[in-house]
């Protein structure tokens, strides 16, 4: 009789087990990531962390690096590295971890934004008479080009959600105003015309309106209109709206004490503070699917800064990295693809 129990009990066992293996597998491959820059010493690096997982090493070295941004399919970054004090922009592929060169311009690159269909990037270079400048390429480092001719200075924004059109800031003209650019046509036009603008260009998820500090402009007709919460004096900036297009946080100093996110309508009305915390909070992003806000904080202290988590009102704080040391890091979430996900096998080697 038990020669008969023991082997229905291993059956048994074993199906639980290959459940909960295969519960955990799909956990981890649906899970959302998000990537950061850090830095740790004389040592610099990319990373990517998964929620409810680990953190995998993508890239070290000795070298300065900037924010990473995502190609569109999200199986490769693209970040500025030093290369003899001039920053360069870099392509790393998630797959192999292989690194390539994009740019090696007298004036440096840096500041990417890769094109919603993964086909343009644009970058900030620097002209001499000119100063900061706005160059494109496309996703191979090739046909390297002014946005503009003759090139104007210019500030980095922010590819239309959708399009091929590019928003920036520009102070041609004498006063800063937003300009569009479509990599399709090549052909540039500016959007506003009233007063000075400030940097920070965000749009909406539909691309139909652009957060640009304390102003919310429509792309079709240019008209500008402020948020009602905005305040003389008052810091707020680095908006970015949820997925849904359907409330915007930021970066602001209203309190006079520190800086924490808040959360509003679109329009600004409905604020709400989400981080309660004395220490520095800034750089807030919505995951793709709108369920979480990373974000940047000092709150550990003793200059220490992290990478964390929260929900949508601000409950449920999560410390995501450890170990960070880097107030400037941006956490950027991975966008949502059908490609496997890293960081949920064993690690690899980092590219040095």
């Amino acid at each position: 009789m038990l020669m008969k129990i023991i082997p229905s009990a291993l059956n048994a066992i074993g199906w639980f087990l290959i459940i909960i293996l295969l519960g955990v597998t799909g956990q981890a491959e649906g899970a959302e990531q998000l990537a950061y820059a850090w830095r740790r010493g004389a040592r610099y690096g990319l990373s990517l962390a998964t929620m409810g997982h680990r953190e995998e090493v993508l890239y070290e070295g000795p070298q300065r690096l900037s924010t990473p941004r995502w190609f569109p399919r999200g199986d490769a970054v693209i970040f500025a590295r030093d290369v003899d004090g001039q920053w360069q922009l870099f392509r790393l592929a998630l797959a192999d971890r292989s690194l390539r060169q994009m740019t090696t311009l007298k004036g440096g690159a840096d500041e990417p934004r890769v094109s919603p269909d993964g086909r343009q990037v644009a970058y900030r270079t620097y002209i001499d008479g000119v100063g900061p400048t706005l160059f494109v390429m496309d996703a191979e480092g090739d046909q390297q080009r002014p946005m503009t001719t003759p090139p104007m200075t210019a500030a980095p924004g922010e590819w239309l959600p959708g399009t091929t059109v590019y928003a920036f800031l520009s102070e041609f003209g004498g006063i800063a105003q937003v300009w569009l650019f479509d990599a399709e046509t090549g052909r540039v036009k500016r959007l506003t015309g009233g007063a000075q603008l400030k940097s920070g260009i965000m749009p909406s998820p539909d691309g139909q309106t652009l957060a640009v500090h304390k102003v919310l402009i429509d792309v079709g007709t240019g008209k500008e209109r402020r948020w009602a919460a905005a305040r003389p004096g008052v810091v707020e900036e680095l908006a970015t709206w949820n997925p849904a297009g359907t409330a915007m946080v930021c970066v602001s100093n209203r309190d006079k004490k520190s800086y924490e996110i808040y959360r509003m309508n679109p329009d600004g009305t409905g604020e709400q503070n989400l981080t309660r915390h004395p220490a520095f909070d800034s750089f807030p992003a919505w995951s793709p699917e709108g369920s979480l806000i990373a974000f940047t904080s000092g709150r550990r202290g003793h200059g220490q800064y992290e990478i964390y988590t929260m929900d949508p009102n601000g409950d449920h704080v999560r410390q995501v990295t450890h170990g960070l040391f880097f107030q400037f890091a941006r956490p950027v979430w991975r966008p949502p693809t059908s490609e496997p996900l890293v960081g949920t096998e064993a690690p690899r080697k980092p590219v040095r």
